[in-house]
């Protein structure tokens, strides 16, 4: 949970702008070519949902722009048309269908094994996926409507990639950075992360697809959504259960409100239309707030939508909020008793390369290298990001754990990674305005003693290996670039007394 400042400049919102109005078009484009083609309504919500997930990934650019849109172009498409094909086999060959569902969903996870490049590979292969759980694909599958579903995903990432650059150009949002593909890191466990992910991932997805078609029929596809949702994004078993409540608090409200509010419209009346739009519009924005908002909006989303296709009332009620609550304990059983992976494990890893960065930041300080500093404090920069997106699971954890423990807790590490990478900014900030900082004595001394006592809190995490000098004890005062090193020292302590 961020505080209530948590989108300052409203850029957040000027993102999410940006965002519905690609949705909107997709939609408007889509329902077109849907009417005068003659197309099933599954390939109107794959362009929804399509530019509705793409908008959250279109951003990190791998190499060359112009080739990367294009290779994003391709398979979006490519996975799409097979997506709708896996849709239909759902229908008609059931077993067939789930089980090619559910290895698309899994190879797409452990494809994060392979850098960044492969986690935008397997987010472009999950997405198509996610919509067959919306709306049920054709009942047959022919090559116009295969060419047709490819078309409308090409076209939904042309409308997401314009309205983003739209909104660069006009400094809405901030410029997209090119991200390079990191070399991947030699793994300390015989199973790698992602692997022990994807197992989970398909083990959550196959029983869930099995209890949702012997338990709730042909609203099967309530459990299975709400069991990938919950488990994607996996970043260790007591994250997935932070998800999981949000997901069941979140869906049960917004259940509730859209099951009432879905009575006041008639079957295919488009003023439910105008309300679904509204209210992801609104979850959208308020996601970076609280991922419970998201969860609600879509579930409220889900259920007008339903209720515009003439399934609703409230006798659905129970049925919709039992599904949700069978998928969040399955997606949480799995991740908790399918080679389980400790979200502390996750964070000391994080924490370790946030480190690591760190240590490079300061060489290049140290080495009064102006250009090297500022390309390394966007690495580092981005290490935090992995540590944040960490930190509302890890201070759930410690709101309910201080009531029987009082130790350290690896909230004390997020704290002190904050602390770190707001000095290192305030350091990048005045050496862009004025280089000669760096030329200072005082902060040179500063700087080494700061860079000696990183090395032993690396040290003590067993991410850097002995035969290094121990560092000097910090001083009190300080310079104008780095105001207050004893601080920093003490973030330095509490990152190493948190996994203590």
């Amino acid at each position: 949970m961020r505080a209530p400042g948590w989108d300052p400049n409203f850029v957040q919102l000027r993102t999410s702008a940006l965002s519905m109005s690609a949705v909107f078009a997709t939609f408007f484009t889509a329902w077109l070519i849907e009417d005068l083609a003659h197309l099933h309504t599954d390939v109107v919500v794959l362009g929804v949902v399509l530019a509705l997930t793409l908008s959250r990934t279109n951003g990190k650019v791998h190499g060359s722009r112009r080739w990367a849109e294009l290779r994003r172009l391709g398979i979006v498409a490519v996975v799409a048309a097979g997506a709708g094909t896996v849709g239909t086999l759902m229908i008609q060959h059931v077993v067939l269908g789930d089980v090619l569902f559910t290895v698309a969903v899994s190879v797409a996870i452990w494809l994060r094994r392979f850098g960044p490049l492969g986690r935008t590979l397997g987010t472009l292969i999950s997405l198509p996926f996610i919509s067959l759980l919306v709306a049920p694909a054709a009942p047959t599958f022919g090559a116009a409507h295969t060419a047709w579903t490819a078309a409308v995903a090409g076209i939904a990432l042309t409308y997401v990639t314009a309205f983003a650059l739209i909104g660069r150009r006009l400094h809405w949002i901030p410029p997209a950075p090119t991200e390079e593909a990191a070399p991947a890191r030699a793994s300390t466990t015989r199973i790698s992360a992602s692997t022990r992910m994807a197992v989970q991932m398909a083990v959550g997805v196959g029983l869930a697809f099995f209890v949702g078609h012997q338990v709730f029929g042909q609203h099967w596809p309530w459990v299975v959504v709400t069991a990938y949702i919950t488990a994607s994004g996996n970043r260790g078993r007591g994250d997935v259960v932070y998800k999981g409540v949000l997901r069941l608090v979140g869906a049960s409200v917004g259940t509730i409100a859209a099951t009432v509010l879905a009575n006041a419209f008639d079957p295919g009346d488009r003023w439910a239309v105008v309300a679904i739009f509204t209210v992801v519009a609104v979850a959208h924005w308020l996601r970076g707030w609280n991922y419970a908002f998201w969860a609600a909006g879509v579930t409220a989303a889900l259920a007008l939508l339903y209720g515009y296709s003439g399934v609703s009332g409230l006798s659905l009620l129970a049925d919709r909020l039992g599904a949700v609550c069978v998928g969040a304990i399955i997606a949480v059983g799995s991740a908790w008793l399918v080679l389980p992976v400790r979200t502390t494990a996750v964070l000391k890893r994080r924490v370790a390369d946030t480190l690591a960065e760190l240590s490079d930041f300061l060489t290049a300080a140290r080495r009064r290298d102006h250009q090297g500093l500022a390309d390394q404090h966007r690495r580092l920069a981005a290490t935090v990001a992995g540590v944040e997106q960490l930190a509302p699971t890890i201070h759930a954890h410690r709101f309910a754990s201080t009531w029987w423990s009082s130790r350290p807790h690896p909230a004390d590490a997020v704290r002190g990674v904050r602390a770190l990478h707001g000095s290192a900014e305030n350091l990048t900030r005045q050496v862009t305005a004025d280089p000669t900082v760096l030329h200072d004595p005082e902060l040179a001394g500063d700087l080494a003693r700061l860079h000696g006592a990183l090395t032993a809190t690396r040290r003590q995490l067993g991410k850097r290996p002995p035969g290094e000098d121990q560092p000097e004890p910090p001083r009190e005062t300080g310079t104008a670039a780095l105001p207050h090193p004893a601080e920093l020292h003490d973030a330095l302590d509490r990152i190493a007394g948190a996994f203590s």
